[in-house]
C-alpha cells in the first residue's frame, strides 16, 4: 500500500479527527483511516503499531470485534487518540 503524501496525510487527518469528534465514523472506520494514513496494510499496522494479531484487526474493522481498551488504545496511539466517553447526541 502506498503511503499518501504530507499534504494528503494532513488533509485526511482532519477529516479523520473531524469524523471523530461530530460521531461520523466509528471504531471500525477510524481504525481503517488511520491504517490507510500511513499506507500500510492490515497486517502491517497490527502487527508493527497496534502490536495485535492480524486477526484481531480484522474483526474491529469488519465490527464484528470486541477489543479491550488495551488494544483501542494501541490504535489510536500513533494519531495521539485516547480512548474516553463521548457525550450522545438526544436522537441517539
Amino acid at each position: 500500500m502506498k503511503k499518501p503524501s504530507e499534504d494528503e496525510v494532513r488533509r485526511l487527518k482532519a477529516e479523520l479527527y473531524d469524523g471523530i469528534e461530530s460521531g461520523k465514523i466509528d471504531i471500525a472506520e477510524a481504525t481503517k483511516s488511520m491504517r490507510n494514513i500511513l499506507g500500510m496494510s492490515g497486517r502491517e499496522y497490527a502487527e508493527r503499531i497496534a502490536k495485535v494479531s492480524f486477526k484481531t484487526l480484522q474483526a474491529i474493522e469488519k465490527r464484528r470485534g470486541n477489543p479491550t481498551l488495551k488494544t483501542l488504545e494501541a490504535l489510536g496511539k500513533p494519531f495521539g487518540l485516547k480512548v474516553g466517553f463521548v457525550h450522545a447526541k438526544k436522537n441517539e
